[in-house]
């Protein structure tokens, strides 16, 4: 796994036991942009979901361990299906949950993991957006981590 598929599974584990706990997880899709191959139209369209997507590790020096991947997690819901956004809310306040929340990272990262994930911190969230039937909601965020296997 690389490591950016690392943090994707650990954030889409915190995401999944948050909406078990809401009793949401039957309802709502989690997609991992880097661990899901999603291989039709009908699947990119599933609504609600959560999509996790993350980018390139910076480090934070020269051949440093410690790195920072910047990690957005959209919410979204099919207008039509939720009229008074109601699932909507709880979707966005399980996408803060799951991250503002965890207690330790460790018990969630695969194993044989190559990062370890000290932080993960909420930088911002972007205004409701709709496209098409779509209500969308991304948070920014940045992951904390140490890189174990240089």
């Amino acid at each position: 796994m690389t490591i950016e598929q690392e943090i994707q599974t650990a954030i889409r584990a915190s995401i999944m036991a948050e909406l078990e706990t809401a009793e949401l997880n039957e309802i709502v899709a989690v997609h991992a942009q880097k661990l899901d191959a999603i291989d039709d139209k009908e699947s990119e369209q599933e609504f609600p979901a959560i999509v996790v997507s993350t980018s390139t590790p910076v480090p934070q020096g020269h051949k440093s361990s410690n790195i920072n991947v910047p990690l957005w997690i959209t919410a979204m819901t099919y207008i039509p299906e939720d009229k008074t956004k109601d699932l909507f809310s709880k979707m966005c306040e399980i996408v803060f949950k799951a991250i503002h929340s965890r207690e330790s990272w460790d018990t969630i990262m695969p194993t044989s993991n190559k990062v370890d994930i000290a932080a993960v911190t909420i930088d911002g969230g972007e205004e409701n957006s709709i496209d098409g039937f779509s209500l969308e909601q991304t948070t920014s965020c940045t992951v904390n981590a140490s890189y174990l296997h240089a």
